[in-house]
């Protein structure tokens, strides 16, 4: 699939999210844990709600080109779908824990799955690597990965062997260092014990 065509399916899909979070919302589970809280998607929405209509009346108020009204009515009205739709995405796909694997995602736009053998240890974790906004980021230390929600982590893995994450639909480098963020970071350590028992849980960067 190409970069394109893998980048307009996902963006579809957040559409859907986004339809499914207006006219029936979603359910947590004990093996589902959220991390959209802190995100800077939920502001950004808010901001567009009221900047899209205003831009596209002030525009059309001084400008005497309707094309120029139209574009930027699609601009901004692409701007506020795609950020309500990411915001609804991160609500609808929160990490996961099955019985044999910690899925950990940043929306419909990245994830990665870590089989429950290959965690050598997890923790919380309040290390700052200089990540900056949100989503998966790599290359901020050596064969590291890190799920960023509003510049922050608050977790951190360490496998015991490299795994790949996906980013809009493409499988990225291997990494043996994940850091991410959990709204409750206690409770899911104490689900990645019970579920992963080889993973030997602390608490660091404090």
């Amino acid at each position: 699939m190409s970069t394109l065509l893998g980048r307009i399916l996902i963006q579809i899909r957040m559409l859907v999210y986004l339809l499914r979070l207006l006219f029936g919302g979603y359910k947590e589970g004990n093996s589902r844990f959220s991390y959209h809280r802190r995100s800077a998607a939920m502001p950004l929405t808010f901001m567009m709600v009221f900047i899209a209509p205003a831009g596209v009346f002030l525009t059309a108020l001084i400008l005497p080109w309707p094309i120029l009204t139209w574009v930027l009515a699609v601009i901004l009205g692409y701007a506020l779908v795609y950020t309500a739709g990411l915001y609804s995405s991160m609500i609808a796909l929160p990490h996961e824990l099955t019985q044999d694997r910690l899925i950990l995602r940043y929306g419909a736009i990245a994830s990665g799955e870590i089989p429950c053998s290959f965690i050598k240890s997890a923790a919380i974790s309040r290390e700052w690597l200089g990540q900056t906004g949100d989503g998966l980021k790599f290359g901020l230390a050596e064969n590291t990965a890190c799920f960023s929600i509003g510049s922050a982590t608050s977790m951190k893995l360490e496998l015991s062997q490299p795994v790949e994450m996906t980013l809009w639909g493409q499988t990225t480098q291997r990494v043996t260092f994940i850091y991410f963020h959990a709204d409750e970071p206690d409770r899911m350590i104490a689900e990645i014990n019970k579920r992963c028992p080889v993973a030997e849980s602390s608490v660091a960067g404090f």
